[in-house]
């Protein structure tokens, strides 16, 4: 979909920095255009490199998204957000955690409203009473058939 989404970059795995603050360290965001197929990449900088860091993604409200079970809006959009990280060779925990050389994944995934269903049991109800009038129809041309084949 196209837009911006923003990344914030945080201390603890909460969506919380060491001081208290829920404001990021840093943010990025990438702009998807009409059109765009290819994942995009942006980096965070200047950061210590044996630290763990922890990646998410900013909702709306620039609130970081911690839950990947719960339906989050971005860009106006409803999105299940899910986190994966590609490790280098580092012991970070967690799926949204990196440190020097990693990688956190970051994909949307767009929340369709099920549709209601239609035509349960109500439905049945005509189809029956279409197909015993038909079947009523044909013994009714039955009989007049062999009614006017007794007469000739």
């Amino acid at each position: 979909m196209s837009g911006t989404y923003k990344f914030g970059l945080y201390e603890n795995a909460d969506g919380t920095n060491t001081d208290g603050s829920i404001t990021p360290l840093q943010k990025i965001s990438i702009t998807y255009d009409a059109g765009d197929t290819t994942p995009k990449s942006s980096k965070f900088i200047n950061l210590e490199l044996s630290k763990i860091y922890y990646v998410f993604e900013l909702d709306d409200k620039d609130q970081p998204i911690k839950d990947s079970s719960t339906v989050a809006t971005v860009n106006g959009m409803e999105y299940l957000t899910s986190y994966t990280a590609t490790k280098s060779g580092s012991t970070t925990t967690g799926v949204n955690s990196a440190s020097n050389g990693d990688r956190v994944t970051v994909t949307n995934q767009s929340r369709v409203n099920k549709l209601p269903s239609t035509g349960n049991c109500g439905v049945l109800i005509y189809r029956l009473a279409g197909a015993i009038l038909i079947l009523f129809a044909g013994v009714l041309m039955l009989m007049k058939y062999k009614e006017t084949k007794t007469r000739n």
